[in-house]
């Protein structure tokens, strides 16, 4: 929005300094040059800061975000490590499943192959 803001002064002022041009004399000419040079160098630095502040947003978005995406993680690992105490037998895995029931997977002896699972009422995390 800056940029375009920006451009429409330039093009605004450089048609305003075309009609009044031949009518001016060389101090008024330095003048409104100068003028339209401030006010360009200013809008330019408008832009550039709305630029830095953008950037400067977008990776503070981004670290928090990987902060959220850590945290997540380390959630997760504690919560299978719980899961994994919590197993009465080498066998027997709980697993969280929806509403905040456990689902217990019974496994056979190979440790892979799945013999039972059903939701455990009587675990209480």
């Amino acid at each position: 929005m800056i940029f375009l803001v920006s451009v429409l002064y330039l093009a605004v002022f450089t048609v305003l300094l075309g009609i009044v041009w031949s009518r001016l004399d060389d101090k008024s000419v330095i003048a409104i040059t100068s003028v339209l040079a401030g006010g360009l160098a200013g809008l330019i630095g408008a832009f550039l800061s709305s630029v830095i502040s953008h950037r400067r947003s977008e990776q503070e978005s981004e670290d928090h975000l990987k902060q959220y995406a850590s945290t997540q993680a380390l959630e997760l690992t504690k919560l299978e490590f719980d899961l994994r105490r919590e197993t009465k037998r080498q066998n027997q895995l709980l697993a969280p499943a929806m509403d905040g029931r456990y689902l217990r997977v019974i496994l056979l002896p190979d440790g892979e192959t799945v013999h039972n699972a059903f939701f455990d009422r009587t675990f209480t995390p």
